[in-house]
This record gives C-alpha cells, sequence and structure tokens, in this order.
C-alpha cells in the first residue's frame, strides 16, 4: 500500500497545479496564507454571517467570483463522474486532520455541528470540465501525508483519502 500512495502521490503533484484541489472548513478559513497544519488557509480575520451558514466557503468562493464571475461553484453528488472514475465512492469521506483527531479522542467533525457535513463542489467550463475542485469539511490530504503516523488513522482514513485521490487525479487526466 505504502508504494501504492507513494506512486499516487507523485502522479498527483503533477495534476494538482493543473485543476486546484483546496480544501477549507466551511466558514472558518480563508485562503492566502498558512494557517492550521500547514494549508494554504488560515482564520479569517473579518468573515461575513450569512452565507457561511448555509456552507459558503469564506474565502475561495466569493475570490472566484469577484475575479471570474462567468464560473460559479456548484455541488457535486454522487452520480457526478469524479464519484465513479476508478472507484466508486458514496460520498467523500470526513477526514480529520491527524492533530485533530489525536486531541479529541478519535472525533471527526473539527468545527462541530458546523462542520459535520462534508462539502464537494467544483467550477467548470462551458464544455462542462472541472477546472477547480473544493473540499469542504474534510482533509483529504491528510490522510495521504500521514498515513505513517498512526496505524489506526491510517485504516479509518488513508485508504478511502487515496480513493478519493486516484478519482481525482483519473477524472482530470480522462476529461
Amino acid at each position: 500500500m505504502r508504494r501504492m500512495g507513494i506512486v499516487a502521490l507523485a502522479a498527483m503533484a503533477l495534476v494538482i497545479p493543473v485543476m486546484a484541489f483546496a480544501q477549507a472548513p466551511v466558514g472558518a478559513w480563508c485562503a492566502g496564507s498558512y494557517g492550521a497544519e500547514g494549508t494554504n488557509f488560515a482564520p479569517c480575520v473579518a468573515a461575513p454571517s450569512g452565507a457561511q451558514v448555509a456552507g459558503q466557503a469564506s474565502g475561495i468562493q466569493p475570490q472566484m467570483a469577484a475575479t471570474e464571475p462567468q464560473y460559479r461553484f456548484v455541488d457535486l453528488s454522487p452520480p457526478h463522474p469524479l464519484f465513479n472514475t476508478r472507484f466508486t465512492l458514496k460520498q467523500v469521506p470526513q477526514i480529520p486532520g491527524i492533530s485533530y483527531w489525536f486531541r479529541s479522542g478519535g472525533g471527526t467533525s473539527e468545527q462541530g455541528s458546523d462542520s459535520a457535513q462534508v462539502h464537494v463542489r467544483g467550477v467548470a467550463d462551458a464544455h462542462g470540465r472541472l477546472m477547480v475542485l473544493s473540499t469542504h469539511n474534510t482533509d483529504i490530504a491528510d490522510g495521504w501525508e500521514r498515513e505513517g503516523v498512526d496505524p489506526q488513522y491510517f485504516q479509518m482514513f488513508s485508504v478511502d483519502a487515496y480513493a478519493v485521490g486516484i478519482n481525482v487525479l483519473l477524472y482530470s487526466m480522462t476529461h
């Protein structure tokens, strides 16, 4: 499994610059600087209120709308081909950052009820091809980055994280 993981991560390193794969807890984080656990999201200074509760990320979505108004984020659900490219995913799993998982004794929702539901959103071009993929309320990358830290964390989260990553990689290469 470790060898497959290294190969998958190496291949993903080639694709991720082409297809933005952003992660941000809903309503709590903004893009732009290095924040929690080395991600490129940090706490927002002044976060808008209403849209966050409805599941709008406070950083990337408004910025995309301001710079590229013709493109809008849409929710992606399991019927979307991304969920079935190689592995059949009924949903994107909620994977906590490993430090939160350790501190909470195994919890997955880092912001309590505010982050209990995972969201997968994308921005497509005029032909329906995804250009941007964004996950909220899940730390997919920790499933890849932290697989060797704790065997229980690996068993609970890394296998699903790799399934998501491989689907994203293959989808981006074939669509």
